[in-house]
């Protein structure tokens, strides 16, 4: 019954007059691999009629949530599930620990900088932060020792581009051991509202990643 919820929160009608909102929220961990979390959503109008609705949302093997403790959701009533999503990339694609060193001209280093932000910005929405995985590049504006970064694969892409622009060197690389390991992919369930924006754009939109989910209606 996920699917008819989802559709439910998604059309004018229910963005026009009914109200989303957390009920309770109940986690269960039975060991250091399986845990799941319920959030129970109350929806309510006063128009045409009064009416209420109870939904209960179970999510299996969840590895993070954000901003699920709200008084009410709006404007980022609109339920969407998602596969693909920038969130998703360190559960997809490898991490890699990079040793990077820098051999072009350091007075470009706050330009290269800059850049750096925009290109995360333009490519992760703002989910993924370039501090981050960048954090200690400082260190290269004055040091010839290269400085060891964990980039995710994914993201490399579209960094390689900028990274030879800027003269900067990835001298070493190897997989680093994390996330990815799971065999079962996983989702996002995001409470978003592309009217306001886009799903892949952060604006604090409250979220659920697990492997997977379920609703039932019980009120």
């Amino acid at each position: 019954m996920l699917q008819e919820l989802i559709e439910k929160t998604n059309t004018v009608e229910f963005y026009s007059h009914w109200d989303l909102k957390p009920m309770s929220i109940d986690g269960n961990i039975e060991d250091f691999t399986s845990n799941e979390l319920s959030l129970k959503l109350g929806l309510s109008t006063q128009y045409p009629e009064k009416k209420e609705e109870v939904w209960l949302i179970k999510a299996s093997q969840v590895s993070n949530f954000r901003n699920l403790f709200q008084p009410i959701y709006l404007p980022f009533s609109k339920l969407v599930l998602l596969d693909e999503h920038p969130l998703l990339w360190s559960y997809q694609y490898d991490n890699l620990l990079c040793e990077l060193k820098w051999k072009g001209d350091r007075s470009k280093f706050d330009e290269f900088i800059g850049k750096l932000h925009w290109l995360y910005e333009k490519h992760t929405g703002g989910f993924i932060k370039w501090n981050r995985d960048f954090h200690g590049i400082q260190q290269l504006r004055e040091k010839e020792e290269p400085v060891t970064i964990s980039v995710n694969s994914k993201t490399l892409d579209f960094l390689e581009g900028l990274l030879d622009e800027y003269g900067l060197e990835v001298v070493s690389s190897s997989k680093e051991t994390g996330q990815k390991s799971s065999s079962r992919p996983k989702k996002i369930l995001l409470f978003g509202n592309e009217d306001v924006a886009p799903n892949d754009y952060d604006l604090l939109q409250p979220y659920l990643i697990g492997e997977s989910f379920e609703a039932s209606k019980i009120l």
